[in-house]
């Protein structure tokens, strides 16, 4: 399928697995679940034996980022993306998606995040081990006070700027990145896409001042055995140190390592 195929694909998607909005502690979550999508019923068998699996998305993204993972295993298991709310603390977006959750009759389930949601589902695994069958950390960093972060502009910075100036830099830097390879240029057009018309200014800039407020990923309690790191080789947006990092940090996780996309 081209680009235009599918991103036709994900509009199909939104009709298909409606994304519902969800108050928790005077927070407005973007609820995907597959639950209550029209997807082949993955039988009594999976409902009870498989943990459902949370899904986290970038700081450009929200659960509809996910939309082709979900076609993938919705007939199969519970699948449930979140958006964030407009909030500036990843403790809380962990802490509010455990509660949302259990609002739901969940108390135990796999989480996985890209980026920012690598960032936040390692917090979450911190935070709420209990919870937490499996930890998939995508594209992500352990440490968003690391001094190989260059670029990065001070929180101090961020939250002076208005939030329209700061979306406006955002989707300015997207437009560098390179799509020499089918997987970026998808993800190119998605999070433009996502960008442009999904996310308001004022939740992206919340989403910047989270991530460069927040402390290192503390040790996880959870076992090695239950981690799985996943990066690509050509990512536009973490630097390989940072994924270094992550793979040093969980030395026995099952890492796995994609040359492009």
């Amino acid at each position: 399928m081209t680009v235009s195929e599918k991103m036709e694909d994900l509009n199909r998607f939104r009709e298909e697995y409606p994304q519902r909005i969800q108050k928790i502690a005077g927070s407005r979550w973007g609820v995907i679940d597959s639950a209550e999508a029209a997807v082949p019923d993955y039988g009594e068998a999976g409902k009870k034996d498989v943990p459902p699996l949370v899904l986290f998305p970038g700081t450009l993204g929200t659960g509809e980022i996910f939309w082709q993972q979900m076609r993938a295993l919705a007939p199969r298991m519970r699948v449930i993306a979140l958006t964030y709310p407009a909030l500036t603390d990843v403790n809380l977006y962990a802490d509010q998606a455990v509660a949302l959750l259990e609002s739901r009759e969940i108390r135990r389930f796999s989480v996985l995040g890209s980026s920012l949601g690598g960032f936040t589902a390692q917090v979450l695994a911190a935070r709420h081990p209990q919870a937490v069958e499996t930890l998939f950390a995508g594209n992500t960093l352990c440490n968003p006070r690391a001094p190989w972060w260059p670029h990065n502009r001070s929180a101090v910075d961020i939250q002076r700027t208005p939030p329209s100036e700061v979306k406006a830099s955002r989707l300015a830097n997207l437009e560098d990145w390179p799509e020499s390879d089918p997987g970026l240029a998808l993800a190119k057009a998605v999070i433009r896409e996502q960008g442009q018309h999904k996310i308001p200014p004022r939740h992206l800039k919340s989403r910047i001042l989270a991530l460069l407020t927040a402390e290192a990923v503390p040790p996880l309690s959870l076992p090695d055995e239950r981690i799985v790191t996943i990066e690509c080789a050509d990512d536009p947006i973490i630097p390989s140190e940072a994924r270094e990092e992550v793979r040093a940090r969980y030395p026995g996780a099952e890492q796995h390592v994609l040359p492009s996309g």
